[in-house]
């Protein structure tokens, strides 16, 4: 009650903010244009959609992925350390959401476990698009949750772009941390030669108080452990990480070749795990990864009904090894590649009873091909046998547009077979069907309302169907269940935008009804100390409300203002009455920018509720108050200075999402200053 009775507090706010910034003359007529959904503006997609640019990544040097885009709208990051951040969209994560590198998959292990990392440095990007909804489907059976698609600088050249380049240091108090990133783009006629690169070393991030919450102390000197923990540093938190990336760009006569090449190392301690020798010295786990991507992009534009083809390749050679001490104890390697071709088609005809109302239609037809070969070897060979694993997609995504009418459908095909290489264990082979439908009705040149509805289908996973044995690093006996058939469910959305040229109002409300949800079941079981985990499946639900409100640009005195709320609340219930396991609570954000003259300050508070709704076997987690402050200095053209202050007031936090909220805090108070010059 109390964290509503705060968002109450805050409407009067918002409405008194409108009736401010009414007075004023604006232009909000700047139109956002999503890649991955075929370069359409957003307030024409029957879908959610975010962008996070450019200059939002270059302000995260020393942030994850999960860390940067948990302050969109109804995403939540389940973080495993200051080394792994992973998105949970709408309530869902891990295979449930896809995270891609321009469009295809990252070809890393980070789906198999809640402590493997997403092999990539988030600023090798210049964008990070958020898909919910039905848009997502185009990428596979994630139209229950989302997709977050990394664009690279060569996704984004075209006609206009020069060269430029920048140099970008970072220091963050919290972790002693210091990260560098380059980036050069050559322009020679047609001809784009890219590079950059990052490095970033930081040791044990600080915490407000000890690692363990005090519910897991009681729970421990219970079972005879008297030993409260770790206080003032998170222990087994310090990270390494290291990247370069390279790219050759041609474009000209209505084509565009490109061919890339990215290579990343990381190592990085995993928390949360400690087993003691017996000559009583204390081991840790750590994680040592490193990759290599390389691939060619071509796309050529064409006349007639179909206009444009698209043909995407990446071929990656992964390796993460896990060590106890300086000894290794299990490996994991896949080499894969992933395919996608498509034909753009679209075109406008008129109405002989219509003429001013022109019907708009256009879509893609594609093809995917993701293969992976997948070898397990030490300790954790018994936790997930070794794999190869394929999947083959047709799709058809069809936008039609008349008068004040949008629609749109699609349709995803997809056969999906995993052999497990243990000569006991037999082939999985399924065939997944995803549907979706949805329009859209323009009350106004401002506003829309519409509704969609799709059919979701998803294979089993490895983990979910053969998982048998200890997952050390991830502290957990996790066991399959070779029954498990594919996840279906129904997901259904409502939807509403209005825009005017003082502020911007996004509202949602989701439905997902899941008649065999997949999820993992904490039993009171052990092996020595170590919890049992299974694999179960039933019916669910899983329903929330979304609302984002901006502001657009006013003056005040010498700052130009603009500020913006958002709500979150998401609800997960299983058929047996019990609720999923790790369901984010009630979260709102408010944010206050202020422009003057060379000057940028952000003030952001974020509230996240306590969550009380728990499954079997979950403990609770406390509410928290996070407050954050950003001042920018642009000192000339070239030289731009940046000063964040994260969770000002030393909070501990602790994020329901995270598999480690009750062992580990996130980071306390950090000052992160960073320098950033441009050329």
């Amino acid at each position: 009650m109390k964290s509503m009775r705060r968002f109450y507090f805050f409407i009067p706010l918002l409405i008194l903010s409108a009736s401010i910034y009414a007075q004023d003359s604006h232009d909000f007529s700047e139109e956002v244009i999503v890649s991955s959904v075929g370069e359409r503006p957003a307030n024409e997609i029957i879908s959610s959609t975010y962008n996070v640019p450019h200059e939002l990544l270059d302000r995260a040097i020393n942030s994850n992925l999960g860390n940067i885009i948990e302050n969109v709208v109804g995403v939540n990051s389940s973080n495993f350390g200051r080394g792994v951040g992973k998105p949970q969209i709408r309530g869902l994560g891990e295979y449930r959401v896809k995270v891609l590198e321009n469009d295809l998959a990252s070809g890393d292990m980070a789906d198999n476990g809640p402590d493997h990392p997403h092999a990539f440095n988030v600023l090798a990007f210049s964008r990070i698009e958020v898909l919910k909804g039905p848009a997502a489907l185009r990428y596979g059976p994630f139209s229950s949750s989302g997709v977050i698609n990394m664009l690279s600088e060569h996704k984004l050249i075209d006609e206009t772009t020069p060269s430029f380049g920048d140099i970008i240091y970072g220091n963050s108090s919290v972790a002693d941390e210091n990260s560098i990133h380059f980036h050069s783009l050559l322009r020679s006629g047609d001809w784009f030669w890219g590079l950059s690169g990052n490095k970033r070393d930081g040791k044990d991030y600080k915490i407000p108080g000890f690692m363990e919450t005090k519910a897991l102390h009681a729970k421990h000197e219970a079972e005879g452990e008297t030993e409260m923990g770790v206080a003032g540093a998170a222990k087994n938190t310090a990270l390494k990480e290291n990247g370069v990336n390279f790219h050759s760009t041609w474009l000209g006569n209505n084509k565009k070749f490109t061919y890339f090449i990215n290579k990343s190392e990381a190592g990085f301690g995993i928390p949360g795990y400690e087993h003691e020798e017996e000559e009583g010295k204390e081991e840790v786990m750590t994680l040592d990864m490193n990759r290599t991507r390389s691939g060619v992009e071509y796309t050529q534009d064409l006349n007639g009904i179909f206009n444009k083809f698209s043909f995407n390749s990446a071929f990656v050679d992964y390796k993460h090894a896990e060590l106890e001490g300086n000894k290794e104890v299990s490996t994991f390697t896949n080499d894969s590649y992933n395919v996608r071709m498509e034909l753009a088609f679209g075109g406008n005809n008129t109405l002989p009873d219509q003429k001013d109302h022109p019907l708009s239609f256009n879509g893609i037809i594609g093809f995917s091909k993701e293969n992976n070969k997948t070898i397990i070897a030490g300790e954790e060979a018994g936790y997930i046998p070794s794999f190869d694993q394929s999947s083959e997609s047709l799709y058809i995504i069809q936008n039609i547009e008349h008068s004040n009418l949008i629609f749109e459908a699609a349709a995803r095909l997809e056969k999906n077979k995993l052999n497990p290489k243990v000569i006991k264990l037999k082939e999985k082979n399924k065939n997944n069907g995803n549907y979706s439908i949805g329009g859209g009705l323009k009350l106004s040149d401002n506003a829309l309302i519409g509704v969609s509805i799709s059919k979701n289908s998803r294979a089993p996973s490895i983990s979910e169907i053969y998982a048998d044995g200890v997952h050390h690093d991830a502290g957990i006996y996790e066991k399959g269940n070779s029954l498990l058939k594919n996840e279906d469910s129904i997901s259904k959305e409502i939807y509403y935008r209005y825009s005017n040229d003082f502020f911007n109002l996004n509202a949602a409300y989701f439905r997902n009804d899941f008649d065999s949800f997949i999820y993992r079941h904490i039993t009171n079981m052990k092996v020595g100390k170590i919890p049992v985990i299974e694999y179960r499946q039933q019916g669910s639900k899983i329903y929330g409300t979304e609302l984002e409100i901006s502001f657009d640009n006013m003056t005040l005195e010498n700052f130009i203002v603009s500020h913006s709320f958002m709500i979150s609340k998401i609800n997960g219930k299983l058929n047996d009455g019990a609720y999923i396991p790790r369901m984010p609570p009630l979260s709102f954000q408010y944010t206050l920018d202020a422009i003057s003259d060379n000057w940028l300050y952000t003030l952001r508070y974020r509230y996240s509720d306590k969550q009380d709704s728990l499954a079997y076997n979950e403990m609770l987690t406390d509410s928290y108050n996070r407050l954050d402050f950003e001042v920018s200095y642009r000192a000339s053209d070239n030289i731009v200075v940046l000063l964040l202050m994260r969770n000002i007031g030393d909070e501990e936090i602790r994020n329901h999402t995270s598999w480690l909220k009750d062992k580990l805090p996130e980071p306390g108070r950090d000052y992160n200053l960073s320098v950033q010059y441009s050329f």
